[in-house]
């Protein structure tokens, strides 16, 4: 069978073996293209998301270094109603002691069981996943004169891969609609060179 295909491919003329390659050519590259695309645009959604979430804890570190922050349950709800303003769809927000002891917790159609509580002494990016969901965890520790404990961002990463999913298929689509053009190009050339060849042959 290879043989056969290497016979009647050596028996092409060179314009249509030219077409042959240029089809296959640029559907490669156009694959390329949209994969590398798709990669850049991907992770600048995930650089931004970060860079949200960065800003986030800045804002939160200003705040509560401006404020004193006990557990006086009248100081903590004034904190919790400035958390809740800033919180925002999928995420969790949470203020730890130094002993890893609960304060404040807000949460936004995010349990808290799904990451648990944790204390740190540096910045820390995480990324995890629970039950199928990415989620982007920023823990910062929260230092003022009269407080020592640890502030955790939770992300949801759920709108992001649906972003991210969303591009692939148009991607995909765009691939197939691709194909079928270069295809169909290839074909009138090749027919077009059929039929010049024909015409150019000597009848007997």
């Amino acid at each position: 069978m290879k043989g056969r295909i290497w016979i009647v491919s050596t028996r092409l003329p060179l314009k249509v073996k030219l077409v042959l390659a240029a089809a296959v050519l640029i559907f490669g590259l156009f694959i390329v293209y949209n994969f590398v695309q798709f990669l850049v645009l991907r992770q600048w959604m995930l650089n931004r998301e970060e860079t949200s979430i960065h800003q986030m804890m800045t804002e939160l570190q200003d705040h509560f270094s401006n404020s004193l922050l006990t557990d006086d349950s009248e100081l903590l709800d004034r904190h919790k109603r400035f958390i809740e303003s800033i919180n925002q769809n999928n995420q969790l927000i949470r203020v730890l002691d130094g002993n890893g002891n609960l304060l404040l917790a807000v949460n936004e159609r995010l349990p808290y069981t799904w990451v648990p509580p944790e204390t740190v002494t540096r910045t820390q990016w995480i990324h995890a996943t629970y039950n199928g969901d990415r989620l982007l965890v920023l823990r910062s520790p929260l230092s003022t004169d009269q407080f020592k404990g640890t502030i955790e961002i939770v992300d949801s990463l759920d709108t992001f891969g649906r972003l991210s999913d969303m591009m692939l298929i148009v991607m995909l689509a765009g691939g197939v609609i691709s194909v079928a053009i270069s295809g169909l190009g290839g074909w009138i050339s090749l027919q077009s060179s059929c039929c010049g060849l024909f015409k150019d042959s000597p009848t007997r």
